[in-house]
């Protein structure tokens, strides 16, 4: 298999534009080999129109074109679909116009020419970037959402209670009357009010999730380590993160967590060497360890993994939240192991 057959972000729309025919017709054909939607443009104008119509999730440009250069083409697209992610290309590189890409969140910075492959990597990193960031920014709308009905939920329920209680007040009050029981003080009812607040707020306790385990999480995208901090935390784990290998090998001399989520491509030390430092040394050997990569995996190189961590996720292919449910599978064994 293709290693680029992997990175297809389920037919994400691209939109290319160049004024050169030859680069805009073959990154036109090779992205649609890969199985993305692929529409192009030969001028500025001409790209503005598509993407009035069009929502794009990636744009590749040329930085100078005539009229308009990339740049600001980017910025006047990105008013209709704002989270585009854009990749730049230029024939003529320089450290102002690179610096000038970066702040105006272009992804990529490719000189020409360039390799196939180059490109085709980036758009596969910039698509996973992006889904990330979606993820995370669904996350948090949904949390507030939550939020904002919990807390509603909360006051009508507050109201609710409040309400029967002074009815249950006046019923006693009632029912006293009736019955003549003022003087017998085992029959009457309670005439102090229950603490309604305190018992809400140990209701609340209770629904809190319990602190399962430490997680380790290691990955230089810091699109990944929000989203899963954000996700883990939400289960119970006690989450600490770092963005490259030799930061996680630091750590783990100082603190040995319950779990290792651990990225392949990264860098200083990859996943891999963090892997043999880990089974090198007697007290990390058994550290649970899930890895979680965009990096195309040989049938070689799965099974070898297969036999050294608890589970192994693709980004882009499988469901993030897939992280989670294999530690929520192992955390059993843990609490079991702990409560032991």
């Amino acid at each position: 298999m293709d290693k680029t057959e992997t990175f297809c972000q389920g037919r994400a729309r691209l939109l290319i534009v160049d004024d050169e025919p030859a680069v805009r017709d073959m990154l036109v054909f090779s992205l649609s080999s890969k199985g993305y939607t692929i529409d192009s443009a030969v001028t500025a104008e001409e790209a503005i129109e598509k993407a009035r119509h069009t929502a794009f999730d990636l744009m590749i440009v040329d930085l100078k074109m005539p009229q308009m250069d990339g740049l600001e083409l980017l910025k006047t697209i990105k008013t209709y679909t704002s989270d585009i992610v854009a990749i730049m290309m230029t024939g003529m590189p320089d450290l102002e116009s690179t610096i000038e890409a970066m702040r105006a969140g272009v992804f990529d910075y490719i000189a020409k020419p360039f390799e196939l492959d180059t490109i085709l990597y980036s758009v596969q990193k910039a698509l996973e970037n992006q889904q990330m960031n979606r993820s995370l920014l669904n996350a948090r709308e949904m949390n507030r959402l939550q939020t904002e009905i919990l807390l509603h939920m909360s006051h009508e329920f507050k109201t609710s209670i409040r309400d029967m209680q002074a009815q249950m007040q006046k019923l006693s009050e009632l029912v006293n009357s009736i019955l003549e029981l003022p003087n017998r003080t085992s029959g009457r009812f309670p005439s102090v009010p229950m603490p309604w607040d305190d018992v809400l707020q140990k209701m609340a306790q209770m629904n809190r999730p319990a602190t399962k385990a430490s997680v380790l999480v290691v990955d230089d995208d810091p699109a990944v380590l929000e989203l899963l901090e954000y996700m883990l935390t939400r289960q119970g784990y006690q989450v600490d993160q770092v963005q490259d290998g030799q930061a996680a090998l630091e750590r783990l001399k100082t603190h040995c967590p319950d779990f290792l989520i651990l990225d392949l491509m990264m860098p200083k030390l990859n996943g891999f060497e963090v892997l043999d430092a880990i089974s090198a040394d007697p007290a990390l050997k058994d550290l649970p360890v899930v890895v979680l990569t965009a990096r195309y995996l040989s049938p070689e190189e799965k099974e070898k993994l297969q036999k050294r961590v608890e589970g192994i996720v693709q980004k882009g292919q499988t469901d993030i939240h897939e992280v989670v449910a294999i530690l929520n599978e192992h955390a059993v064994a843990f609490r079991t192991l702990s409560a032991a």
